[in-house]
């Protein structure tokens, strides 16, 4: 920034100040003549020295300007150098990746690394090549050159061959040679009529597939793959030219199983070589939802994939009368069970259904039974309060005297109830019957109770025994 200058006045101020300063001693015209040219001279002095004052501001200013733009172009110089630093960081954080990821890395493969993974590059070209030809004759792989450094192998009959090192192989890396493999027309040259495949049985199975299948048809020889659509078999066995037997895959829908030799090529498709996927079936509701422990009761099943249904299990065991109504419905009646939830799971070719809330049928705990009564009897016209003893009242949902329902009553405990006598039909005994989901108590000697034109006798209250005194003892002879 530049220096601030000093005052360029070219008036001596004090000398001005000092002459104006004396008007206050002029008292008369002749002095004010007398120093007239002096205060004349002094107030030009003055406007002189304004005049040079606002110069200095005006250079001040212009000084105060030119400092602010230094400011700004330092500040952008400022801005710029920090830019190229984060750029530069960015380029050092890159080359230490660069150097952790290289420290990291795996040392080179050694001959037998890279022997073994061509092996493995020739399986699945192979593999691929085969795939493709599923469908017509042998396809031809484009120009495709592979390097592999193994031992040269002199034959009996004067040949050579390259062994490829094995992973347990200790070799000299010096005594391997170059082999340049150029592959192509995988599988064969169709100098052997492709496979026929006539039928399959069984030609359907599950979706999650496992299914046995046993392939009938010609030129099965050397078959080096089967498939089901697209997908492999999960496993298959060559038993003779005319047959084969395999494993299906998981998948959909409808597919045709192909055999694939290395002369032949693959099957031609047609429909005798179909295989069908079955969905598994899904149970979407069931109606009722619960019923008694000892079984019996008529579940309507809804979902869908029901075709062919073989089972119907509640919980661990099989549903009785089972009939498929449709691919949507199943009726089945529930077998007995143990109290609680259990699932409902339809079995089909297709598989069975995966469990799930909508599946769920609980059964109730056994129907109650009453045990005893008490009061006994009670007035014609209702409204005697009954207690009732016995088992299974939880969730009781009615109390019934003969034909007539109780107004009203209070399932206290799983062994007992409060009920009050509703009005009777007539004068005489009815049974008590206590109504739950599972059912009604049957009817017995213990249950009855009787309507009475006059309240009961009240029993008498029992008499305290006596408290008997102690026997005198007769004095003995002698005392």
């Amino acid at each position: 920034m530049p220096d601030v200058p000093t005052s360029l006045s070219r008036v001596d101020i004090g000398k001005v100040v000092s002459t104006l300063s004396g008007i206050q001693n002029i008292s008369t015209i002749e002095q004010l003549n007398a120093q007239k040219g002096n205060l004349i001279q002094a107030l030009t002095d003055l406007k002189t020295h304004v005049t040079d004052q606002d110069n200095e501001i005006n250079d001040l200013s212009q000084q105060v300007s030119a400092s602010q733009s230094t400011l700004v172009g330092l500040k952008a110089k400022s801005d710029s150098l920090e830019q190229q630093v984060f750029s530069q960081q960015a380029t050092i954080d890159r080359l230490n990746a660069k150097l952790a990821a290289a420290a990291a890395a795996p040392a080179p493969a050694d001959a037998t690394a890279l022997a073994n993974s061509f092996r493995k590059v020739v399986d699945q070209i192979q593999s691929a090549a085969r795939l493709q030809s599923a469908s017509g004759p042998a396809t031809t792989i484009k120009s495709m050159d592979i390097e592999v450094k193994g031992l040269v192998s002199v034959q009996s009959d004067g040949s050579t061959g390259l062994v490829l090192p094995s992973l347990t192989s200790v070799i000299d890396g010096s005594q391997l040679s170059t082999l340049r493999v150029s592959y192509a027309a995988v599988p064969g040259t169709g100098s052997a009529p492709p496979p026929v495949v006539s039928s399959v049985t069984a030609n359907k199975g599950p979706g999650a597939g496992g299914t046995s299948v046993v392939i009938a048809g010609s030129g099965f020889t050397g078959a080096g793959a089967v498939l089901f659509g697209s997908s492999p078999a999960a496993s298959f066995s060559v038993v003779s030219d005319t047959q084969i037997t395999a494993v299906s895959p998981s998948g959909s829908g409808v597919v045709d199983v192909v055999v694939i030799t290395t002369a032949g090529g693959g099957s031609t498709t047609t429909p005798a070589d179909h295989f069908t996927y079955i969905p598994a079936p899904t149970v979407t509701g069931i109606n009722p939802s619960n019923g008694p422990a000892a079984g019996g009761t008529q579940v309507t099943v809804t979902g869908v994939g029901f075709t062919g249904a073989t089972a119907a299990t509640f919980g661990p065991t099989v549903g009785q009368r089972l009939n498929a109504v449709s691919d949507t419905q199943i009726v089945v009646l529930s077998p007995a069970g143990s109290p609680g939830a259990v699932d409902i799971v339809i079995t089909t070719p297709g598989g069975t259904s995966n469990t799930s809330p909508a599946d769920q049928f609980t059964y109730n705990p056994p129907p109650p039974t009453v045990t005893g009564v008490t009061p006994k009897g009670g007035l014609l016209g209702g409204g005697t309060s009954v207690t009732v003893t016995g088992t299974n009242f939880s969730g009781a949902t009615a109390v019934t005297f003969g034909k007539n329902a109780s107004p009203k009553f209070e399932v206290g405990s799983d062994t007992q109830l409060v009920a009050v006598s509703p009005k009777g039909s007539a004068l005489g005994v009815v049974d008590i019957i206590v109504t739950t989901p599972s059912g009604n108590s049957a009817a017995s000697q213990a249950d009855q109770f009787s309507y009475l034109a006059t309240p009961p006798p009240v029993p008498p209250a029992p008499v305290a025994d006596k408290p008997k005194r102690p026997a005198r003892r007769r004095p003995r002879t002698g005392e």
